[in-house]
């Protein structure tokens, strides 16, 4: 399959080098010049264990590319993964500007496509609070392109992905969640999984937004509960 992957950070970079490794073709967009720069040549941005080498091969090979902006790069695409970035604010709200700005990008470029085109399936990957979908992402899709069914499809299909071993993780996932518009309407995100034995759910765009909330907030507890206690080994001495 022809697949975007806009963002590359370290969710988008880790996804291009193990789509690129299972034969995909990948064209990764990114507004920075210096990502796209490296992409492009086969080198990674971001340090994780397996990454570079996939990446080396699939620039090599002609599979992997980069650029700025989405443009006519969505035609003849099967798949847009959308990885960019939520931070957290201050008080803890994620901030979703960056996905705002990716799904009207994807909107005009949708618009713009050839009536022969084959359908984009546009899958947002990146961390959202529940509700984002349905309040930010399809309208801002529908304002650019009309309502999504003929023209084009949306998911969510959260990446969990952990730093040092996210290549295993990608290839043997505990579990996978498709959050979709209509049951059956994202049947094209499975030939992403094709030889990965996983079970999947199949949920609604809110129920799945908070899984990968929920999973998110389940490892911060952790890693807060293991500082406090390492705080009260030093201060006890032991």
């Amino acid at each position: 399959m022809k697949i975007l992957i806009c963002g590359l950070g370290y969710v988008g970079v880790t996804a291009a080098a193990c789509l690129v490794g299972g034969g995909h073709d990948v064209v990764g967009i990114d507004v920075d010049p210096r990502k796209v720069g490296d992409v492009a040549a086969g080198r990674s941005p971001v340090s994780e264990p397996g990454v570079a080498g996939l990446l080396a091969r699939g620039a090599a090979d002609g599979r992997l590319s980069a650029a700025q902006s989405v443009g006519a790069h969505l035609v003849g695409a099967d798949i847009a993964l959308v990885c960019v970035g939520t931070p957290s604010s201050p008080s803890g709200a994620l901030e979703t500007r960056n996905v705002g700005a990716v799904a009207a990008e994807l909107g005009k470029a949708i618009a713009a496509l050839p009536p022969e085109a084959k359908p984009p399936l546009i899958v947002m990957r990146s961390t959202l609070p529940p509700g984002t979908m349905d309040s930010l992402v399809l309208p801002t899709l529908a304002a650019e392109a009309g309502p999504p069914g003929d023209a084009y499809e949306v998911a969510f299909n959260p990446e969990f992905l952990r730093e040092s071993t996210a290549i295993a993780d990608y290839h043997t996932p505990s579990r996978i969640v498709i959050g979709e518009r209509l049951p059956g309407a994202s049947q094209n995100l499975r030939g992403l999984y094709d030889g990965i034995d996983a079970p999947v759910f199949e949920l609604s765009f809110a129920a799945a937004e908070l899984v990968k909330l929920a999973d998110n907030a389940f490892h911060a507890i952790k890693v807060t509960f293991g500082n406090e206690i390492g705080r009260l080994a030093l201060d006890l001495g032991v």
